[in-house]
């Protein structure tokens, strides 16, 4: 039985300058994973957490981009009319690549 190595039979190029950044490339996109589709139960509860969320109010939000889940901590301050959510420090997520609103009641922020 033959068994693949896999991405451990390539190291040795490392040395090549280019090879290494194809290499770099290919395990990144090897550990990207789809977007996840939200369920219409999903959808409304995310745009009811919207429309009741208060100026000031902490919340922790859950971003999918690039193939990556992100999440972002910060206080709320209004949703502007290009679609994007906006925090009191100044950061603007677009609503399309929002998958999840925490509020400061459902989490527990360890020090």
């Amino acid at each position: 039985m033959i068994r693949d190595r896999g991405m451990m039979k390539w190291l040795p190029f490392k040395s090549l300058p280019e090879q290494e950044d194809y290499l770099k490339d290919m395990e990144r996109k090897r550990n990207q994973v789809k977007p996840p589709e939200l369920s219409e139960d999903e959808k409304e509860q995310l745009d009811y957490t919207l429309n009741h969320l208060e100026v000031g109010q902490r919340i922790k939000v859950i971003v999918f981009e690039n193939g990556n889940e992100h999440k972002y901590d910060g206080d709320f301050e209004g949703v502007l009319i290009q679609r994007h959510l906006l925090l009191l420090s100044g950061m603007a997520i677009a609503l399309k690549k929002i998958i999840g609103i925490e509020n400061e009641s459902d989490y527990i922020e360890y020090a």
